[in-house]
Parts: structure tokens; C-alpha cells; sequence
């Protein structure tokens, strides 16, 4: 049986096609045999429907306790005139004077050596006042409440262990149980529920600890992840491949489907709710239908990165960084080549600082901020260039939680972070940490996590760990950004109350 056309083209490429197949398939000129003809040639007959977009996930997760202040600064700090900054005790790790942050956006504030995504805030939400983590030792845990809204260290009420799947089945800092699934094993899940051809999603785990960061299905089937500890056994999975995407096997019939949709009458594009601009920019987008249909010779599909690749992603990235042992900037690059290639939909990779106590110096603030802000920076370029940025996520936690502000400072007090981007995302810097007074060498510091309902800080803060943002809405919307629906995550009794953060998206 011949394979339907949809189903020879990467996920990547479905969504142009499927749309102007729709276009062409509701001309009123073709009769109803020939238009079922069509979607039986492209879809197969046992597509009822079209099916939905693919969306396309990376997941970077991050220890220990990652400080995203010179990533995005909080308004309260970068205002405040006379701040005491320092590596020590109370002292304010923030090592740019006032008139050197820049206001990329409102209330978002870049440090010079975050500048790079200056052109991108639109894209980039950064939240830093989510639910703390709980872990025995200062808050360090593999889990994270808003990674797995409801995670508890005590199993019941259908909550089962989260370390099992991962090499080793090692609990790490406590053993935390859980009935939601993490990001990761919810969009593997859900993509191939309507894809079953499309490859497990793929952990890069390039750590020296193959137990520090949980990816968890929650028992949900097909939704574990494929985990990969070094580089050859990611080679070996995939090889090198030469990859037939050509829809059509002649270009002389990618042609004609071009003289067909060059008929269709601008008044049923305009009809159809096209915009103005999109009915006069018909004739131009043909030529990329043709393009997409019949795109020549197969394209080998390579993980392997050419000197052009290393020179690309690794500059100014700081090398091996703490624990991590398969480079960040490496480990993004292959998340990239595995996604734009067709082979995955979801990739995590996962970054170890190194954990860093009674101190904060400007060294390794400025090693933490290159590490995370030129890959994420990187991977925007791409998926941009490959025209899949509308439809991809890029989440960015500290897994085992963040810092306060104050130098001196461990896990269990001030942030737990969390960063998003995407082209579905609505740029901003939500809630604030503000300066509430001195305190010996430095300042004691108020919290204000964002109104659920607006987005904005709230007024009154806290100097405690209570009042934060919990995990539940933040994973709502990230569910929602990767157009997994409401009614399928409502099985899960630990967010089905709660509500996206709709001022985050777009």
C-alpha cells in the first residue's frame, strides 16, 4: 500500500502543506469525487481528520541551584540606587552598576552579558518566584515542584516513585513521588498519541550524575524517555541517514499542484478569513509550495557536528562547566540537529553547575549566565531559520530550585526559576524581588510572585518562603504552549484545578 503523501513529510514541513491541501481541496471548481481523491492521495483514508500541528519541546534542565540574576535582573534590583553588592553573606550578587543594565523591554532588565537576547525578550519569559524546592539538604532534588506539580516525598494517593526509569534508579537527594508527568514525558506522550512513527523523545544526559535530574511519565504509556549517558550511544541510535522528504516523486507534479493553487480565486482566500497582505502574497507562497513538495535529492541527516557547527554553537560558552561532562553548548547543538532533522519532537538535555555555598562570586555568576543565555540564544537562531519557532518551546528550570539574591545564600530560601521561550510565549519578567532593608553586609530582600489573574507583582511581598507561584498554573502552561489540551491533562489530579497562565502566551 502506498504511504498518504502527509506521512513522507517531517513533522516539521506537515503544517504548510496540510494548509494550503485544505485551501486547494475547498475550491468550489472541483467536484466532490476529485477533492475526496486528494485527501485520500495525501492523507491516506484513514485520516478522518487533519491532524494537529507538531510542536516541538526542549527542555534544558539545570543544577545545582542556578542564580538567573544576570540573566534577567528583577525591576525591584535594578532600581534600587544603592545597592551593596558583593560575593559574600547579605550582600547583593548582582555585579552591574544601575547604568549598565539595560531596559530591554519593560521591566526587563539584561545584564552586558545577557545583551545577546535583547532581540528575543519578546519571546522570553523569565519567572523567578515559583514554588520552592523540598529537598532534604537545602532544597536540592532531581524532581521540582513545577517539573511535576503535587510531587511529594511520601508515596500515596496514587503518586508513585520518579527515579525509577532513570540510570541507576537512584533517588538522589530523597526520594519524591508524584501522578504528573514531567514536561518531557507529557509532550512524548502526547505527540505520539497522534504520531505513532515519530521517535521516543531522547534525554541527553550529560552529567557526571546520572540521577540529578527526574524525567517522569507517571505511568503514562509510550511517555518515558529514551536516556542517553554519552555521545556514542546517541550516535549509535541514530546514524547518519539519508532522508526521501520529497512528497512528490517528480518535479513536473509539484509543477502542476503549483498551476493548480494558482487558480484559486483571491475572493475565496478572502472568504476563507485570509488577510489582505496573505491574499496578495498568494503568487510568492506558491513557489514555496512547490519547493515543499518535490525537494530534490534525499538529505542526509547527520547528528554529527562539523567544524562549522562547533565553531557556531561552542563561542564564549565556558567549557565542561561544574559537573556537566558532555558540554551545554554540545548538547544543544544535537537537541537542535534532532529536532530540525525530523528524528525527535522532544529533547531534554541537562547542565550541572556545580553547587556553590557561602559564596557567590562574579566568576561564577558570569560562567552560569554564558552558560544558559548562548545556547538558548543559539537554539532560537536555528529553529528560526527553520521556521518551526512558532511551534517550539524552549524550558529552562533550576531543577533543584535557585537562590536569594544574597550571596550567601543556599537553595532553601528566595527563588525557585523558571525560564520560557517560544514563539507562543509573551515575553516579560514576571514578579519582582525589591531591596525591604539593610541587613549587616547587605540587604534583607522582599519577594512579590506574580498575580495569577494579571501577571503582575503583587504589592505587598514577603521576606519568607511563603507566597510563590505554584507549580500547577506554570505547568498548565506549558502544556498549553505544546498544544496539549485541557481535557487531556485533566487526568491528573495535582493540575486539574488550576489554570494556565494566559498573560504568558501569546
Amino acid at each position: 500500500m502506498t504511504k498518504p503523501y502527509v506521512d513522507r513529510l517531517p513533522s516539521s514541513q506537515r503544517r504548510t502543506f496540510l494548509k494550503w491541501l485544505a485551501l486547494a481541496s475547498a475550491a468550489p471548481a472541483l467536484s466532490t469525487s476529485f477533492r475526496a481523491r486528494i485527501r485520500d492521495a495525501a492523507l491516506g483514508r484513514a485520516h478522518a481528520q487533519l491532524p494537529p500541528d507538531a510542536t516541538f519541546l526542549v527542555e534544558i534542565c539545570m543544577r545545582d541551584q542556578l542564580d538567573f540574576g544576570h540573566v534577567m535582573v528583577p525591576p525591584g534590583l535594578a532600581r534600587h540606587a544603592s545597592l551593596r553588592r558583593g560575593e559574600h553573606g547579605r550582600q547583593c550578587a548582582l555585579f552591574y552598576r544601575q547604568d549598565e543594565l539595560i531596559e530591554a523591554a519593560p521591566d526587563v532588565f539584561l545584564t552586558p552579558q545577557s545583551e545577546v537576547l535583547r532581540p528575543y525578550v519578546g519571546d522570553i519569559a523569565m519567572m523567578e518566584l515559583c514554588e520552592l524546592t523540598d529537598g532534604p539538604v537545602h532544597g536540592h532534588e532531581a524532581a521540582n515542584p513545577v517539573r511535576s506539580p503535587g510531587r511529594t516525598r511520601a508515596q500515596g494517593n496514587g503518586r508513585i516513585a520518579m527515579w525509577e526509569g532513570e540510570p541507576g534508579g537512584d533517588s538522589s537527594e530523597g526520594a519524591f513521588y508524584s501522578s504528573t508527568p514531567t514536561p518531557l514525558a507529557l509532550h512524548n506522550w502526547w505527540q505520539r498519541q497522534h504520531d505513532g512513527t515519530i521517535h521516543n523523545a531522547v534525554v541527553i544526559k550529560g552529567t557526571e550524575r546520572a540521577h540529578a535530574m527526574y524525567h517522569f511519565g507517571a505511568g503514562l504509556p509510550g511517555s518515558e524517555p529514551d536516556r542517553f549517558q554519552t555521545v556514542d550511544a546517541l550516535m549509535r541510535e541514530f546514524p547518519a541517514t539519508a532522508i526521501d522528504r520529497n512528497v512528490l516523486p517528480d518535479p513536473g507534479e509539484a509543477e502542476l499542484v503549483r498551476r493548480f493553487l494558482g487558480r484559486v480565486d483571491p475572493r475565496l482566500l478572502e472568504s476563507r478569513g485570509y488577510s489582505a497582505a496573505a491574499v496578495s502574497a498568494h503568487d510568492a507562497q506558491l513557489d514555496d509550495v512547490q519547493r515543499l513538495l518535490h525537494l530534490g535529492a534525499p538529505r542526509v541527516v547527520d547528528l554529527r557536528l562539523t567544524e562549522e557547527d562547533v565553531a557556531f554553537w561552542s563561542a564564549d560558552v565556558p567549557a565542561r562547566y561544574g559537573r556537566t561532562r558532555i558540554d551545554a553548548w554540545e548538547q544543544a547543538a544535537y537537541a537542535f540537529k534532532l529536532i530540525e532533522g525530523g528524528l525527535v519532537r522532544s529533547v531534554a538535555i541537562e547542565i550541572d553547575v556545580g553547587d556553590v555555598h557561602g559564596e557567590r562570586t562574579e566568576a561564577q555568576m558570569r560562567d552560569q549566565t554564558l552558560t544558559t543565555v548562548l545556547p538558548l540564544v543559539r537554539l532560537i537562531e536555528r529553529f528560526q531559520a527553520a521556521g518551526i519557532w512558532d511551534r517550539t518551546l524552549i524550558a529552562i528550570s533550576s531543577t533543584d530550585g535557585g537562590r536569594a539574591p544574597a550571596a550567601g545564600s543556599s537553595g532553601d530560601e528566595g527563588k525557585n526559576g523558571f525560564l520560557l521561550a517560544g514563539g507562543r510565549i509573551r515575553g516579560g519578567y514576571y514578579g519582582d524581588v525589591r531591596v525591604a532593608g539593610d541587613d549587616g553586609d547587605g540587604h534583607r530582600y522582599s519577594y512579590h510572585m506574580p498575580d495569577g489573574a494579571s501577571g503582575a507583582a503583587i504589592a505587598e511581598g514577603t521576606l519568607v518562603n511563603d507566597r510563590r507561584m505554584s507549580g500547577a498554573p506554570v505547568w498548565r502552561t506549558i502544556a498549553r504552549a505544546l498544544d496539549v489540551p485541557d481535557e487531556a491533562v485533566m487526568r491528573f489530579p495535582d493540575i486539574a484545578s488550576a489554570r494556565a497562565c494566559q498573560w504568558m502566551l501569546k
